[in-house]
């Protein structure tokens, strides 16, 4: 009797345990929808400034653009390019003030202002972002510096 209540008891055991690795991978694999703007602005913030890259491929569009201009020329990059250089930035802390405003914003397009003040310079993005399919997608930034 005492074996069959142990077989029984690492059976169930067993069970439990393939549950739970089951429902840990539908959950990794289940894709975030961004139904907010403002959740997507913080999002990207916080990647950008504390280097947390989690859900990162989920906040670009397909045809998302990121100019960057400074004084000496003007560069266009694409959604993989700004992903693998954000992600080679994974864990890394920006030393900067971080705001940001709305300068626009309707049912289907948000335009915001986002500044990162260093010591000895401020870096600006401004952000569009469009709803597609009931998501919200960031799908162009322009980065300059002051």
């Amino acid at each position: 009797m005492k074996n069959s209540f142990n077989s029984i008891f690492i059976v169930f055991a067993l069970i439990g345990a393939l549950v739970a690795l089951t429902t840990n991978s539908f959950a990794r694999d289940k894709k975030i929808k961004n139904t907010n703007p403002i959740t997507v602005i913080d999002s990207y913030i916080q990647i950008t400034t504390e280097g947390n890259t989690e859900g990162i491929q989920h906040l670009f569009s397909k045809d998302f653009k990121w100019t960057q201009s400074s004084n000496a020329k003007t560069k266009t990059y694409n959604k993989s390019d700004l992903i693998t250089y954000l992600k080679s930035n994974k864990g890394l802390i920006q030393n900067c003030k971080t705001n940001y405003s709305i300068v626009e914003k309707n049912d289907n397009c948000v335009i915001a202002r986002i500044e990162m003040k260093y010591d000895t310079f401020t870096k600006i993005e401004c952000i569009t972002l469009c709803n597609e399919n009931q998501e919200w997608k960031i799908n162009q930034i322009i980065e300059s510096y002051k």
